[in-house]
């Protein structure tokens, strides 16, 4: 079962949500669906766009407690949507490898990496104002190795010339920087 967005505004109003959270969640949602629609069009993978959705909107609903991502994981399955703990729960802090298929978790994952607040922003600089931030911390260095090999296998398997207009400013910067090493500009 999924919530509804009505259920989902409820959340927020009982959290006591500010509007950088909810649009940060919204923006982090409108991605992860954007580059899920590209990949089932051009593989015609199967992907959960509701899910998406509803994981994209929720998944920083606990953004100031401590092990924020754990406890919105719990907070959706106290609340009887258990279907979108896994990707709640590793939207922070996700193994992925190059040969792993793409799946929902992957995607929000890389989603919330490329929206810093409601805004895109590449990776590459997502990662250098981080270090900036917090120090150039191990713990930061493998997020963002993880989101490389997630952006590197959307890449692989997203034509550009099928992405929606609408769009193209997201994929432009998501794929502004590297593709296996190279320079890669649209």
């Amino acid at each position: 079962m999924l919530p509804t967005l009505p259920e989902i505004l409820d959340i927020y109003t009982e959290k006591k949500l500010p509007s950088t959270v909810v649009e940060h969640s919204i923006a982090v949602a409108y991605v992860a669906v954007s580059i899920a629609k590209c990949i089932i069009s051009s593989q015609g993978l199967t992907l959960d766009i509701q899910a998406l959705t509803a994981g994209g909107l929720l998944h920083d609903v606990e953004k100031f407690q401590p092990n924020h991502a754990a406890r919105a994981a719990e907070l959706v399955t106290r609340l009887g949507y258990s279907s979108l703990a896994p990707m709640i729960a590793t939207h922070m802090d996700l193994v992925f490898h190059e040969y792993d298929p793409l799946n929902e978790s992957a995607i929000l994952y890389l989603a919330d990496k490329i929206c810093k607040g409601s805004k895109f922003v590449t990776l590459e600089k997502r990662l250098e104002e981080s270090i900036q931030t917090y120090g150039d911390l191990s713990r930061i260095r493998g997020r963002f190795s993880t989101a490389f090999a997630i952006r590197e296998k959307v890449l692989e398997l997203v034509d550009i010339e099928y992405v929606p207009l609408k769009e193209l400013i997201m994929w432009k910067i998501i794929k502004k920087y590297t593709m296996r090493g190279r320079l890669y500009e649209l």
